[in-house]
């Protein structure tokens, strides 16, 4: 039995409070890092792109160029992604404490 099933059954009188708590605990839960890791891939992107107006690009050098420009995007976006779930995966945590200081459970 989960921790919000314990919560729901030993307080049933709050189940109408308790439920802002469930819905973010499952937002929290299934979250991917999706938009986290859009958003830094458009910030690499757009760091790479102005570094190619800046400086240019090299010639002779152009796939190679291009090779890093798309690795540095690329690494970014998994970083992002990951940051996305680890901010997720701690929100959860923090949640879950804060119900347990806030209802205090026996076990049931």
């Amino acid at each position: 039995m989960t921790t919000l099933e314990r919560l729901l059954k030993s307080f049933p009188a709050e189940r109408e409070n308790l439920r802002p708590y469930v819905d973010r605990a499952k937002a929290y839960h299934n979250e991917c890092g999706c938009s986290t890791g859009g958003a830094f891939m458009v910030v690499s992107l757009g760091l790479v792109i102005t570094r190619f107006v800046i400086d240019g690009i090299r010639k002779g050098e152009v796939l190679v160029d291009l090779f890093w420009g798309t690795l540095f995007v690329f690494s970014a976006s998994l970083i992002g992604k990951l940051i996305g779930i680890g901010v997720a995966r701690i929100r959860l945590a923090l949640l879950y404490r804060h119900l347990h200081r806030t209802y205090p459970m026996r076990d049931v």
